[in-house]
């Protein structure tokens, strides 16, 4: 069928989500255990489901609705120059969105308010899936508390995390980010840090959520992916249906807290010259 077989394989990646989710909570006492199950978690679901086809053939998504994609705020982390993109080190609360960051939220809330209003969609009628790192995950309360919506109709999505950098860039400067993406515009398959995920690992994860909600029966009026930066670089370049565009992911780059339109049917979107986040 032209739908794959992503949605069978969706309820499957929750349930693995659900049990590393389990692994994070009990205290492991080795966290980068918990990111070796992950990925082999990821191995089984590509493998197991045909998502290996996605990490040598992109194709272009199409979607009935609009879509849009927002950046956390400013967070601690940004503030620190530090990378945190461990999961486990991720939802924690030191790590999520600074007084600014808070601000960006909300004016990204508001800002998309009224698109939604130009367009005709009723608010209560967004879908809002977020990443669970504790500052996408207030990223999206504030937007929506902005928009006047009492609760946020949607999903935390484990798609949408971060990109893992590997062990041994955790918590470190963020200089390095520069040494990966050099990497990247090579090979999108060469994982971040030596032990973290490629381009194309990342792009697979945010199409299976993709895949997934463009297959529901009663599909949400709009849609927002609340994200981090590399991971919604990576999208963009994804939806272009051009495997050579992941290499130049940072093309697509968004500041903390920027909110982006994205076309509902087929990607067109042409990255702005030097803009980078």
């Amino acid at each position: 069928s032209e739908s794959g077989p992503f949605p069978p394989s969706s309820t499957f990646s929750l349930k693995l989500q659900a049990i590393a989710f389990a692994r994070r909570d009990q205290g492991a006492e080795d966290q980068f255990g918990f990111v070796a199950f992950f990925q082999f978690s990821l191995f089984i679901l590509q493998f197991g489901s045909g998502l290996h086809e996605i990490l040598t053939d992109m194709k272009p998504q199409h979607f009935p609705v609009p879509l849009w994609i927002l950046r956390h705020g400013r967070s601690l982390a940004n503030e620190q120059e530090i990378v945190v993109s461990f999961l486990a080190n991720g939802v924690k609360a030191e790590y999520g969105l600074s007084e600014q960051g808070v601000l960006q939220a909300s004016a990204a809330g508001r800002k998309l308010q009224e698109e939604l209003s130009i367009e005709g969609i009723p608010m209560d009628k967004l879908y809002v899936c977020w990443s669970p790192f504790s500052r996408t995950a207030q990223t999206a309360e504030h937007a929506c508390h902005a928009m006047g919506l009492a609760t946020m109709h949607g999903e935390e999505a484990c798609e949408l995390r971060e990109r893992y950098f590997g062990q041994d860039m955790e918590l470190g400067s963020h200089s390095t980010y520069a040494d990966v993406w050099e990497v990247d515009s090579t090979d999108p398959h060469q994982k971040a840090g030596g032990t973290g995920e490629s381009v194309h690992e990342v792009a697979a994860r945010v199409k299976t959520l993709l895949e997934r909600l463009n297959d529901t029966e009663d599909p949400p009026s709009a849609i927002l992916l609340v994200s981090h930066g590399d991971t919604l670089q990576i999208t963009q370049a994804m939806l272009t249906g051009d495997d050579e565009r992941l290499k130049g992911h940072r093309s697509f780059a968004l500041e903390t807290g920027e909110l982006r339109r994205l076309n509902p049917r087929k990607s067109q979107y042409l990255p702005s010259s030097g803009h980078h986040a």
